[in-house]
């Protein structure tokens, strides 16, 4: 049996023939943008909690165009954002995982990991009218001392948080990061002065968007991330 090669969805593309090819006849780019987004119905129960399957450990949003993507947290601060704008509705979106994982689905894959980590955590979500928010929290009464557990600002505060702007399409990522001691702070201590509190956080953005930072054509997607300040 022969191999076409070109039917091969992950065959090698050398990265100027494959823009090239998503330019038009008139060399303008044929990108759209996720420019307004609404959560899709019916994903929380009613105690607020999420119940959307499809879209596990997650939230389903539509964009004007009614494009559908899932943003779904992985780990408690690893989450992913899930956009094919051939995509009609979320049951599109497989539960599969691919070939190259060992557990058949992202809620199995989950549920090793967190053994494995012996972590226990859980997503919760809102809408806040002008924002959604997702987060990754430590499940209530949990005994998560593993030292592979993230921070949190207090034993009931969010691993990740995730802001995502409904107006304006933008998202970004908030996360607890303890403060950091300086070369100054023993030579305050050594004159009675206090230095900063270490059991403090200070929530950082980690990660974000550009406004309207998704594009998308029939081929491709592609995020546009605004660079995070080091200092």
């Amino acid at each position: 049996m022969s191999y076409n090669k070109q039917s091969d969805p992950y065959r090698y593309v050398k990265a100027e023939d494959f823009f090239s090819d998503l330019d038009s006849e008139d060399r303008r780019p044929q990108w759209a943008r996720v420019e307004n987004v609404e959560l899709l119905p019916n994903q929380f129960d009613a105690q607020g909690n999420i119940k959307n399957k499809t879209c596990d450990h997650g939230l389903a949003f539509q964009d004007s165009n009614n494009k559908i993507f899932l943003i779904q947290f992985i780990r408690p601060t690893v989450f992913r954002v899930r956009f094919n704008p051939r995509y009609a509705s979320a049951e599109q979106y497989s539960i599969w995982n691919s070939r190259n994982l060992v557990q058949d689905t992202l809620a199995d894959l989950i549920s090793t990991l967190d053994r494995f980590e012996r972590v226990s955590w859980e997503v919760h979500g809102r809408d806040e009218g002008d924002l959604v928010v997702i987060e990754s929290r430590p499940t209530l009464g949990a005994d998560n001392q593993s030292a592979r557990a993230p921070a949190t600002s207090n034993p009931e505060g969010y691993y990740m948080q995730l802001r995502i702007r409904k107006r304006d399409f933008k998202i970004i990522a908030l996360q607890p990061v303890s403060r950091s001691r300086s070369w100054e702070d023993d030579d305050l201590r050594s004159f009675g002065i206090c230095g900063p509190d270490e059991t403090k956080y200070d929530v950082k953005v980690v990660w974000q968007t550009k406004p309207r930072g998704i594009l998308y054509s029939d081929k491709a997607t592609v995020s546009e991330n605004k660079e995070e300040d080091s200092s």
